[in-house]
């Protein structure tokens, strides 16, 4: 491998930085016999309006996201598991963007611990779903648990949820209920209590189901409290709630003290993995695929022009030849106190890596 190829990256952090990966610059972009650096040579179009800042706004929140992925990530990659090329395909998304005129191209990794990746699932399920929902009548939330469970036991007590939903929509189905809705699972940690809490949240049609729904869950999971389970009426906060793919990894322990705690989101990460996220059930057949185009070209009216150019992630923001950055973002001080825990009080190992 030739070394003058190779690019040094670092991880930011408060007072130090750690060195991450020594990998091949990125060059996703490549034109064959006419590389995309060689257009760097041509002039700045300078800014336009100062009031279009909607396209830096946009691209300051995607900086924002991917900082926040990284600090994760990396440390995630470090654990040298199974997922660990997951891990570093969250770290390196978004790595580099093509600039052409207003248009950004970039790369996506697709991976549901990616902040950036899942805003655009976030996007794609309201798209694709929300006709369908607003067509149900007297909208319930419905949120179902079970007692928290150890990391061993989390994968057997998806797989038990999944059987136990599955068979209540089987018996509204052979009744010939009318009912349809959306399931959304979701995993939180309990650094308190070292265990962790599956739920699931569902948007369904009339009290009277959302009642049934309850009942019958709490058949099959006699364990689980009653008052941890709730039903509410539905207004466009909860309908926004739902669609929303950002993956919890903040705890509190027992202090009230905000952290990520690794090993246990690594836990969540592989016990979702390969499992749908939101589906659909009843009435509503409609199925909207949960992965993301690799490669996305999108519009940023008011952002500084270029003919052509290409832009490389540093630290908090991406970078283009000349030394220029091209949101501003500077991690705010809240973002930057929160505390990533490489907890070793267990391994978390599962039963079984996955497949």
């Amino acid at each position: 491998m030739n070394t003058a190829n190779l690019k040094q990256f670092t991880f930011p952090s408060k007072n130090t930085t750690k060195d991450i990966f020594t990998v091949p610059a990125p060059r996703i972009f490549d034109t064959g016999n006419n590389p995309i650096l060689d257009t760097l040579a041509q002039l700045r179009k300078g800014h336009s309006n100062p009031s279009e800042i909607n396209g830096i706004e946009k691209l300051t929140k995607r900086a924002k996201s991917k900082y926040f992925t990284g600090r994760i990530a990396i440390e995630l990659a470090d654990l040298k598991n199974s997922h660990e090329q997951y891990y570093r395909n969250a770290y390196y998304c978004n790595n580099t963007l093509l600039q052409i005129n207003d248009s950004v191209t970039a790369k996506y990794c697709n991976s549901r611990l990616c902040n950036t990746c899942n805003r655009i699932r976030t996007a794609k399920m309201i798209n694709g779903y929300t006709i369908p929902l607003n067509e149900l009548n007297d909208k319930r939330l419905l949120t179902l648990t079970i007692p928290n469970v150890s990391a061993n036991d989390l994968p057997d007590a998806l797989s038990l949820m999944q059987k136990a939903f599955r068979s209540i929509n089987d018996l509204m189905r052979k009744r010939k209920m009318n009912y349809g809705g959306l399931r959304k699972l979701e995993i939180t940690y309990n650094a308190v209590t070292n265990t962790f809490h599956p739920h699931s949240h569902i948007i369904t049609n009339g009290e009277d189901n959302a009642n049934f729904i309850l009942s019958e869950w709490m058949k099959r999971f006699p364990k689980a409290s009653r008052k941890a389970q709730d039903i509410r009426e539905v207004n466009e906060g909860s309908m926004i709630e739902l669609f929303k793919y950002a993956t919890k990894v903040v705890s509190k322990d027992i202090n009230g003290t905000a952290g990520i705690y690794i090993k246990p989101v690594d836990v969540i990460m592989r016990a979702l993995y390969k499992k749908r996220i939101i589906q659909p059930f009843g009435s509503i057949k409609k199925y909207v695929p949960e992965d993301i185009e690799e490669l996305q070209k999108q519009s940023y009216p008011g952002i500084p022009e270029y003919d052509c150019i290409e832009w490389h992630w540093q630290e908090s923001d991406w970078m283009n030849e000349y030394g220029e950055l091209l949101t501003g973002y500077v991690p705010s001080e809240a973002v930057q106190r929160i505390k990533i825990i490489s907890d070793t009080r267990n391994s978390y190992d599962h039963k079984a890596p996955p497949k």
